[in-house]
């Protein structure tokens, strides 16, 4: 997202579409992540995901409260997802918002992500099940 326009100072809601819709751009043409998103998000989903971080960036950001999901059982359900997965994901976010955000916001907002980053893989994780593991429902009458 090379601009001359200048770094921004504060976060709002303009900010906030900025940092997603340019950070899921560059998602979608890295050859690590750009699989893994379009493997589980159609091509007509797109602009439902993309409000729905908006709404996430904008809870923990601007503490509105917008975002009403559960992200671990989503992130959980994807195949092929690894450690290094977030690990580029968060490299990539925070390169983004040191391209939109004066360096101690970005630095904030790459600490946030990193932190929420780290819960996900966790949390993510510690949910999963191989299916071999899995043991059928009983069946009830």
């Amino acid at each position: 997202m090379e601009s001359n326009a200048p770094l921004l100072t504060t976060i709002d809601e303009g900010a906030i579409d900025l940092l997603v819709t340019s950070f899921y751009a560059r998602v979608l043409d890295d050859a690590k992540l750009a699989p893994i998103f379009t493997s589980a998000i159609e091509d007509s989903a797109w602009p439902k995901h993309l409000e729905r971080m908006r709404a996430f960036w904008s809870t923990v950001l601007l503490s509105t409260g917008r975002y009403q999901g559960r992200p671990v059982p989503l992130h959980a359900a994807l195949r092929g997802l690894e450690g290094e997965h977030f690990e580029h994901w968060l490299t990539l976010f925070t390169k983004v918002a040191a391209e939109i955000f004066t360096p101690p916001l970005a630095a904030d907002i790459a600490q946030l992500a990193r932190r929420i980053g780290q819960g996900l893989a966790r949390a993510s994780i510690a949910v999963e099940i191989p299916d071999e593991a899995r043991v059928a429902e009983p069946a009830t009458s």
